[in-house]
């Protein structure tokens, strides 16, 4: 048996005189209606945002329902996981939150592959009775948001397609602030991930400095007062010895200058190209981690790629490289740089691909720690344009670190013409 909710009373327009409604003006009064809703819709979403937006869009719903209570669950993603439940009205069917989310979840499966609501009473004998229960399922682009249970309903059977279509329509406004909400919590996270990342830079450069340029300066400066001492007592052989040394260490000095210096914006880039970069960034982490193989894979035919893009490409394997250089404990490492077709991305992508055979680790366990920002980081770089990257590890064997980016939004139509 098919069953219908109505329009709230308090909604409605009163027809004059207490006339009997006639089909027409039915037609009228949920059109009306649809129309005042709408406008109170609307208000909701200039006044309000978040949560407050999605709470006055679910008590609007249940106004118009007629509901005693309803239950809005925000869906996780893809997924059908509630992570978290909006409520207005008071409880009679649902003891508790764990009732509403196990109703709430069942709900989700009846409404998926249904255009409209799902209904169902509490049993057989009580189609009309107190603890009926309604649904729908929300979504944006084909994809489930959330779902919007009704609880104890009042049940007619006609005036059925009008009232489908003011919820219908009032569940758009509701998409639209979950979609809001979902956007300012991406925007809160990548902000955090920003900060976080600076931190971390900051972090790097000074812990670069201290052990790096810092030493080589303080060992210079040493040879010198040795230098200078040797030559007032007239000790001519340990003067030039102190000075050989203290020149020396002023030379690495300069040279984990330039590095640091590259690491803030890759010079390379501009000079040699992505490719090049790679190269040199690749000889230049085999040189100071004594690794006896470090090979450079690049079938690329693009000659300047987008600024953006090579930045973040170089970045990436920037990052890879010194966390194998830190922890990996290997001796063998391989780079590549690749053009691709790949349909994650939509077209031609362009493919880098940072491998070791060393001990490895697992991935969860390191994205989700605070302490490993590096990971993090490459993650969002990679999100930021578009992009998908996969981290696969197994301990004892080694870590590979694959980002797919989307080659054709960054190409000019010449360029897009020289790799056809």
């Amino acid at each position: 048996m098919e069953i219908f909710i109505t329009l709230s009373t308090n909604t409605l327009p009163s027809m004059p005189g207490g006339d009997l409604l006639t089909e027409e003006s039915i037609i009228s009064v949920f059109e009306e209606a649809e129309i005042i809703a709408g406008r109170r819709a609307l208000y909701i979403l200039n006044n309000a945002s978040g949560i407050d937006a999605i709470s006055g869009l679910v008590e609007l719903v249940r106004d118009i329902c007629c509901a005693k209570h309803a239950t809005f669950g925000i869906l996780r993603g893809d997924s059908h996981d509630i992570v978290r439940l909006i409520e207005s009205g008071e409880r009679y069917m649902f003891s508790d939150d764990a009732a509403i989310r196990t109703t709430s979840e069942t709900m989700i499966q009846k409404c998926i592959g249904r255009e409209h609501f799902f209904y169902e009473p509490k049993s057989a004998s009580e189609v009309n009775g107190p603890e009926s229960c309604a649904a729908i399922l929300i979504r944006r682009d084909g994809r489930p948001q959330g779902i919007l249970v009704f609880e104890q309903l009042p049940v007619i059977e006609d005036e059925t397609n009008r009232l489908l279509e003011v919820v219908q329509s009032l569940s758009g406004f509701l998409s639209l602030a979950v979609h809001n909400l979902q956007m300012m919590s991406q925007q809160r996270r990548l902000v955090r991930a920003v900060m976080a990342a600076q931190e971390e830079e900051r972090r790097r450069i000074a812990y670069d400095l201290h052990d790096g340029v810092a030493q080589y300066v303080l060992a210079s400066h040493a040879h010198m007062q040795s230098f200078k001492y040797a030559n007032e007592s007239g000790n001519t052989t340990g003067a030039s010895v102190e000075l050989e040394h203290g020149l020396n260490c002023l030379k690495k000095a300069i040279v984990e200058s330039r590095r640091l210096i590259n690491g803030q914006r890759s010079l390379a880039l501009d000079d040699i190209g992505l490719g090049g970069a790679l190269q040199q960034l690749l000889n230049d982490e085999k040189g100071r981690s004594g690794w006896d193989e470090a090979i450079l894979i690049d079938n690329t035919t693009v000659k300047d790629f987008d600024r953006v893009l090579a930045t973040t490409v170089f970045r990436i394997a920037q990052e890879a490289l010194t966390n194998i250089r830190k922890h990996a404990n290997t001796t063998r490492v391989r780079v590549m740089l690749l053009e691709s077709d790949d349909a994650q991305v939509g077209g031609k992508s362009i493919v880098l691909e940072v491998r070791d055979w060393g001990r490895g680790f697992r991935p969860e366990n390191v994205t989700l720690s605070n302490d490993h920002v590096g990971l993090q980081s490459m993650q969002e770089r990679v999100g930021l344009l578009g992009g998908n990257l996969a981290i696969n590890s197994v301990d004892g064997e080694g870590t590979s670190v694959r980002a797919i980016l989307p080659l054709s939004r960054f190409l000019t139509p010449e360029a897009e013409d020289d790799i056809k």
